[in-house]
């Protein structure tokens, strides 16, 4: 693999690009793909939705693809201009680069906003993804970038919890098609039944994309005071990699917050256990 490469194989890269091939023969819209440079490199975008729409920019997971929102692209995109980046240093198309923790992502996003020609976006962010949102906001000029935001089982809320660290690091460790199943059935809530392309997605991606990957931490109130966009909150009741009391951490960190919901039935993978369901929750917040 070339010097820098997130996978540990060129056959390894060769199936996560296969299940991101199958991911979007799922997609019924066009979805178009473009490559904006930031000052980390190259962030490859799937890009769906009328050009003339209001703006909206997806955030994956920890170590997925802009494909993991397979469910979410089609719906949004009927009355958003939908952007959806690989975020860099992850399983996608983009740079290989780990941004620095501390500012890193929000810099990252800001270069993306230039080069997307977006003054302002709206922010649907899953996991990872509403914590990079939050990073955004921490910087004052970040703030202003945000018009609403849509926070999806986001971590920098609250704690991730010990038995989420074991769950991960053990399905990191080990790889291969038993521990995803195992890993996405703990993501999921108790008794669903996983897609199999789910299963596939991560099955990819445990086996050949290597750790670390940025570690998120809690944010503070005080962290947060630039952020004046309308703010939702969106939760699993069966979230199983962040500590409880979601909606009390949210009121406490988030001052512009406009709601907090809990979505009965789902767990940490609601992206992809109801998305109908989720997908009118997003239109509704925006």
């Amino acid at each position: 693999m070339p010097q820098g490469s997130r996978f540990r194989s060129e056959q390894g890269q060769e199936a996560v690009r296969k299940w991101e091939g199958r991911a979007l023969a799922q997609m019924a819209c066009e979805v178009q793909s473009r490559t904006v440079e930031t000052r980390f490199g190259a962030t490859h975008v799937l890009e769906a939705g009328p050009p003339d729409a209001p703006p909206l920019l997806l955030l994956h997971g920890i170590g997925l693809s802009a494909a993991s929102f397979w469910l979410q692209i089609p719906e949004l995109s009927r009355t958003r201009h939908v952007f959806a980046p690989d975020v860099i240093g992850g399983a996608g198309r983009s740079a290989p680069v780990v941004p620095p923790a501390k500012t890193g992502s929000a810099l990252w996003l800001l270069d993306l906003l230039d080069g997307l020609e977006l003054a302002q976006s709206s922010f649907v962010g899953h996991s990872l993804g509403g914590w990079m949102t939050l990073q955004l906001a921490t910087l004052p000029e970040g703030a202003r970038r945000i018009s609403a935001a849509v926070l999806i089982a986001s971590s920098g809320l609250t704690h991730v919890s010990p038995k989420a660290l074991w769950t991960l690091g053990t399905a990191i460790l080990r790889g291969g098609r038993a521990a995803s199943v195992r890993l996405v059935r703990e993501l999921l809530a108790p008794g669903r039944e996983p897609d199999p392309l789910l299963i596939e997605m991560f099955e990819a991606v445990l086996s050949t994309v290597k750790p670390p990957f940025v570690l998120p931490w809690t944010y503070s109130r005080r962290q947060l005071e630039a952020l004046v966009a309308p703010v939702v909150v969106i939760a699993g009741e069966h979230e199983i990699l962040f500590a409880g009391g979601v909606e009390e951490a949210s009121r406490a960190c988030i001052p512009s917050l406009r709601r907090v919901e809990v979505v009965e039935g789902v767990g940490h993978g609601l992206i992809w256990e109801e998305p109908d369901r989720l997908n009118a929750l997003i239109l509704a917040a925006l």
